[in-house]
């Protein structure tokens, strides 16, 4: 009788001892279009974040994305290539985005907001081939347009590599 009660424990311990698995992921596994190919594709969220990043900054009228915040330090430490200004879930095989930019003062920012979730979920859909949930775009401030020029400067040189910068002023 005694072994008829452990199994009895033992089966309604059981569910009880098996963890849910978390829906968020740190990559995306998209679903092979041929059946039968061996092995899978995976995209990182740093791949969706530099996608998300060159479509969001083509839309006129959004200045740049946030600064960077005291947060972001930690990113130096890890794999992720990508600050607090964007966030990327992936939630049921659809990869939801929330991005925080700056506007230019005088846009119609509906408008802009509208293109930038546009543009994000084609082009990530396109380039990446993963299917887009959402595309929540926050706009933190405004800019002033007269500052467009330092800003594009700036930007430029924090994306030239520091030996493209060095070689560009010994050419003649």
């Amino acid at each position: 009788m005694a072994n008829g009660m452990e199994q009895e424990i033992e089966a309604t311990a059981a569910p009880a001892a098996v963890p849910a698995k978390p829906n968020k992921q740190n990559e995306l596994v998209l679903n092979s279009e041929s059946a039968g190919t061996d092995g899978e594709i995976r995209l990182t969220a740093n791949v969706i974040a530099k996608i998300a990043r060159r479509a969001t900054l083509a839309v006129e009228g959004v200045a740049r994305f946030c600064p960077k915040s005291f947060s972001d330090i930690k990113n130096i430490f890890s794999a992720r290539s990508y600050d607090s200004s964007m966030v990327i879930d992936f939630l049921d095989g659809k990869v939801n985005l929330t991005l925080s930019v700056f506007c230019y003062f005088g846009a119609k920012i509906r408008a802009v907001c509208n293109e930038v979730q546009k543009q994000v979920r084609e082009q990530v859909e396109s380039q990446g081939g993963a299917q887009v949930g959402t595309v929540t775009v926050l706009v933190k401030d405004l800019l002033d347009p007269e500052e467009k020029v330092s800003e594009v400067e700036a930007e430029a040189e924090e994306e030239v590599p520091e030996e493209e910068k060095q070689g560009t002023g010994t050419q003649s």
